[in-house]
C-alpha cells in the first residue's frame, strides 16, 4: 500500500515522466530520492530506501508556504509517498525524516515542481468560511449533462484546486 499525502499527467520539475534521482540538500546526504509524475500530474511521488526498521516522516510545503506532514509505520526499506495537496505547476520542498528514541533527524530533502492540471478542467470558485477548511476537500463538479464533462476535484484549504479528474 502506498501512502497519501493528501496533489493528472505531466511531468514533475519539467522532465519527461519518470523517476528523477535528486541529490539532499540543507538536512544531511544519506539518502538518494526519486521524485517522480504520477499518472495523476498533480500528485509527485517521493521513492527511497531507508534503514530497515526505521520509522520515517515527510513534510513538504504545497508550494505556497502550507506545510504537509505523513508518518510511516517502522517496516520496509522501500518507501514511496504520494504528495497530494502540492498546488499544480509550483515549486515545493520536501523533507524526510528518521524518527528514532533519540527524536528525528533530516536525512534528505529537495525541491521539484509540480505537474499542471489536466486541460479542460472547468472553471470553478468556491467559497471559504472564517478560518479556512480544516484539510483537503474532495467534490464532484457536475458541469454537464450526466455523463458528460463531470470532474472529481480536489480543493485545498484555501479553496483552490490541486487536483481533478
Amino acid at each position: 500500500m502506498i501512502p497519501l499525502l493528501l496533489a493528472c499527467t505531466a511531468p514533475v520539475a519539467g522532465g519527461a515522466p519518470g523517476d528523477t534521482a535528486v541529490a539532499s540538500e540543507g538536512c544531511g546526504d544519506q539518502l538518494e530520492v526519486s521524485v517522480s509524475a504520477t499518472a495523476m500530474g498533480t500528485v509527485p511521488r517521493l521513492a527511497w530506501e531507508s534503514a530497515a526498521g526505521a520509522s520515517t516522516q515527510v513534510r513538504l510545503s504545497n508550494g505556497d508556504e502550507r506545510m504537509r506532514e505523513t508518518a510511516l509505520s517502522a517496516g520496509a526499506a522501500t518507501r514511496e509517498v504520494l504528495l497530494v495537496g502540492v498546488l499544480p505547476g509550483v515549486d515545493f520542498t520536501w523533507e524526510i525524516l528518521e524518527v528514532d528514541e533519540g527524536g528525528e533527524r533530516c536525512v534528505a530533502s529537495g525541491t521539484a515542481t509540480n505537474g499542471a492540471l489536466p486541460a479542460g478542467v472547468p472553471a470553478v470558485s468556491s467559497s471559504i468560511g472564517e478560518g479556512g477548511a480544516p484539510g483537503l476537500t474532495v467534490v464532484p463538479v457536475l458541469a454537464g449533462a450526466p455523463q458528460t464533462d463531470n470532474w472529481l476535484v480536489i480543493f485545498d484549504e484555501q479553496g483552490r484546486v490541486v487536483w481533478a479528474y
